[in-house]
């Protein structure tokens, strides 16, 4: 919100310097974001002139010769492209040798066999609004020859304020006069109160049909001139706070929300007007805007309507919704206040159904109401003429209810929130100063009724942060923060997710953090027949979704570089999933998980060796990798699992303690052409919560003797899965089986169908002493005995 100082000080008398009350303003809570001079300097000074001829230049159809009185004795000859300016009309004048914002030096110039004298000066010349192209026209009362700089209805201070939501009081110059009184303990601004000679009858009356407190004023203005032209006064201080002048009546609705920051209803009075419904929009209705447009409504949308259409929705004062007809000569005014939290209910629905549309947050302090009615009525009345009706008033029966509600204010309360003891006499001092009603005090507590401009006030911490925002929070000292709590985090299950960080990075793979909340669509291409979560709230369609697993923001990134042309890729991603479950707080169960991506090529092409692309088996060590670092490698399985994520033939679970953790595998081909991707993908998602982490590694002796190794192959049915003959082996000898390792598989000719050959290595080594050839034969005929009996498989005789 932008004002100035000439407005301000209309509001306040104070000899306080202008940079300190925007230093108080911002110290209050709001913000000075910025301070401009009006009226910039220059090197050679502008003057005021007044257009006293004008003819048609003789030799071009493209120019005007102006004759411009600068003083009573010098008058300038000049020619301009501008065909509008009036007799009589007050310019801002540059001479020549003037120096202008661009730094041009002003000089006479031929133009089509005339002399110009000097240049009339629009907006762009001096700098000024954003350097428009309009010529600066001044009042009729503005004095000749003087420098333009001098000229006190334009030597004027900009400053630019940024207002919180909660502070809808402090909208407009007046709502800053009073804060800055406030905080001065001036005398508070007051609207004086001019009754309009009412010259005609009649009146519109309103009809609520929702059950809300509603405060509502209006009134009718008759055979009221909308085509002239807004008053040069007006439209210069609507232009220096930024606003352009568009037509008499938006100018003026302009101006009252620029003086007092209230929305102003103004309509178009036609005779299906004399009842205005205040009602709910019925489901599905629409509105037909001037841009072509459609608004769609619904159930919880609060409009104004009239038998024949819809005038308004709640909180709107942009005309291009609900245009204002110039040829029409009647006009309605009114102010409507309507509880805050329905309003803002209503607007969020309406934002939500139309999300292109702009919309006010509707406030009106309802103690103004017919004060800023008579204020506007003067206004369209001196400017435009006409006949005025009466003030038609309703006022809901919960209003006084509404309006007056008590607070308790707690001095001991005051002293805890804000860390420092205020005088109770300095506090009692602020809430008068502040309009607070006061209607029981002790030493004790306040019983208070927050003024009416502020709805905000609702509860007692914010009546302390109303106090302590007067007090000036420069004023609290500063004390150092003292606590009991141990800040060091030592939690296990953190410290080994960064330890498991660490040993992805140096594998190679590249940490991404996605959004939490992603394309239902793409989740439920992965997850099909899944309950997901949805925002009430959502940035957009395409994040309205709480994630259910990392993989989709994954296979989002993967794609994103495959289409760059990256040659390798290798993604990880932690962090926490959503599912819903009643009987978690608010229904939402969250889960950290760990997940990771690979896909294309996994070597890339040199002299050495050919390039070679990911496998299978690439994510596999990636992920032994891990339960390794996690001490967990001889503990883990990898089971077979049925998943619509990955591929038929290359999916697995991952079992720790035959507990379910966590799968990896191949996408699913289908997968791969739904997400456009052009080789295999591999991936793996640990369910990290549900790992259960040890606080330490018990440490073993190492063994001082030498170890013995023999290798076997065994003849075996192929759907026997070798991993389990090497899980039942390592249950037996525990002490003495060091490791086993698989060497060679074998299919051919020599194997009958249906089976294979697998080559184990087996090495013993005792801690105590060295192990004899024949210990070592008994332990592996005990072994080929077992496996035979549990498998069916059977030593392999080459």
């Amino acid at each position: 919100m932008r004002l100035s100082k000439h407005l301000l000080y209309n509001w306040i008398n104070c000899n306080i310097h202008f940079d300190t009350i925007c230093k108080q303003i911002t110290y209050s809570g709001l913000e000075t974001e910025d301070i401009q001079n009006n009226i910039n300097i220059f090197q050679k000074y502008l003057v005021i002139g007044k257009i006293i001829f004008s003819i048609q230049h003789p030799n071009s159809s493209l120019y005007m010769i102006y004759k411009v009185a600068i003083s009573k004795e010098k008058i300038l000859n000049i020619v301009s492209d501008n065909k509008f300016f009036c007799h009589h009309m007050k310019v801002v004048v540059a001479k020549i040798g003037s120096i202008l914002s661009n730094n041009k030096i002003v000089q006479k110039e031929n133009i089509c066999g005339i002399i110009s004298e000097g240049i009339i000066c629009t907006y762009k010349h001096c700098n000024m609004f954003n350097k428009k192209n309009d010529v600066i026209e001044l009042l009729d009362c503005a004095p000749i020859g003087i420098n333009f700089q001098d000229y006190l209805f334009y030597k004027d201070q900009i400053i630019k304020v940024n207002v919180t939501p909660n502070r809808l009081d402090a909208l407009g110059v007046f709502g800053i006069a009073r804060e800055v009184a406030i905080l001065n303990d001036f005398n508070m601004p007051n609207i004086a109160n001019i009754p309009s000679p009412i010259t005609i009858q009649e009146k519109c009356n309103l009809q609520v049909k929702i059950s809300d407190t509603i405060y509502y004023t209006s009134r009718i203005i008759k055979n009221v001139n909308l085509n002239i032209k807004t008053p040069i006064w007006m439209k210069e201080k609507l232009r220096r706070c930024h606003i352009n002048s568009v037509n008499i009546v938006i100018d003026i609705v302009n101006y009252i929300f620029l003086e007092f920051g209230k929305s102003l209803y103004v309509f178009s009075f036609l005779n299906t007007m004399h009842d205005i419904v205040l009602r709910f929009a019925e489901d599905s209705e629409k509105i037909f805007i001037k841009n072509k447009n459609t608004i769609i409504l619904n159930k919880k949308i609060i409009v104004l309507s009239n038998k024949c259409s819809i005038l308004s929705f709640l909180g709107n004062m942009d005309f291009k919704y609900f245009p204002i007809h110039l040829n029409h000569k009647n006009l309605f005014l009114g102010f409507l206040f309507v509880d805050p939290k329905t309003v803002y209910n209503s607007l969020y629905e309406l934002k939500k159904k139309n999300p292109c549309i702009q919309n006010n947050e509707y406030y009106v302090d309802t103690t103004d109401q017919i004060k800023i009615i008579e204020y506007t009525t003067n206004l369209f009345l001196k400017i435009c003429g006409g006949n005025v009706g009466p003030i038609v008033s309703y006022v809901s029966e919960d209003y006084h209810k509404y309006i007056n509600k008590k607070i308790t204010l707690n001095y001991k309360n005051i002293q805890r929130l804000t860390g420092c003891n205020i005088h109770y006499d300095i506090i009692s001092k602020i809430l008068k100063n502040l309009q607070y009603s006061i209607e029981y005090t002790c030493e004790q507590y306040w019983n208070i009724i927050p003024p009416t401009w502020r709805l905000d006030i609702t509860i007692e911490e914010d009546v302390i942060s109303d106090i302590i925002r007067i007090y000036q929070y420069s004023n609290i000292p500063i004390q150092p923060f003292y606590s009991t709590h141990n800040i060091i985090s030592n939690n296990i299950t953190e410290n080994f997710l960064k330890r498991i960080k660490y040993l992805l990075i140096d594998l190679g793979y590249h940490e991404v953090i996605n959004y939490s909340f992603i394309d239902p669509k793409i989740q439920n291409l992965i997850f099909p027949k899944n309950n997901f979560l949805f925002l009430n709230n959502p940035i957009s369609i395409e994040m309205s979704c709480m994630r259910y697993s990392l993989l989709p923001g994954l296979i989002k990134n993967l794609s994103y570089h495959q289409n760059r042309q990256y040659e390798e890729v290798k993604f990880f991603e932690s962090g926490l999933c959503f599912s819903s479950n009643p009987k978690k707080h608010l229904g939402v169960k969250q889960d950290l998980y760990l997940s990771g991506i690979i896909g294309n090529i996994g070597d890339k092409k040199n002299w050495f060796f050919s390039a070679r692309k990911f496998d299978f088996y690439d994510l596999k060590g990636d992920i032994e990798s891990i339960f390794d670092i996690l001490g967990y490698l001889e503990n883990i399985e990898f089971k077979k699992i049925s998943s619509r994520i990955l591929h038929p033939e290359q999916n697995f679970g991952i079992f720790l303690n035959n507990q379910y953790i966590g799968f990896f595998g191949a996408l699913h081909p289908s997968l791969l052409k739904s997400f456009n991707l052009q080789y295999s993908v591999f991936l793996f998602e640990l369910f990290w919560d549900f790992i259960i982490f040890r606080d330490f590694n018990k440490i073993k002796k190492i063994s001082e003797f030498p170890h013995s190794r023999r290798d076997i192959s065994i003849l075996m049915n192929e759907d026997i899965e070798v991993n389990e003959i090497i899980l039942f082996c390592k249950k037996k000898f525990i002490d003495l089986l060091s490791e086993i390792r698989i060497f060679d598989i074998y299919r051919g000719h020599t194997i009958p169908n249906g089976q294979k050959s697998i080559s184990l290595t087996f090495i013993f080594q005792s801690i105590e002493k060295t192990l004899t050839d024949q210990e070592i034969d008994n332990m592996m005929s005990f072994y080929l005995q077992g496996i035979k009996k549990k498998f069916g498989a059977s030593l392999r005789k080459i």
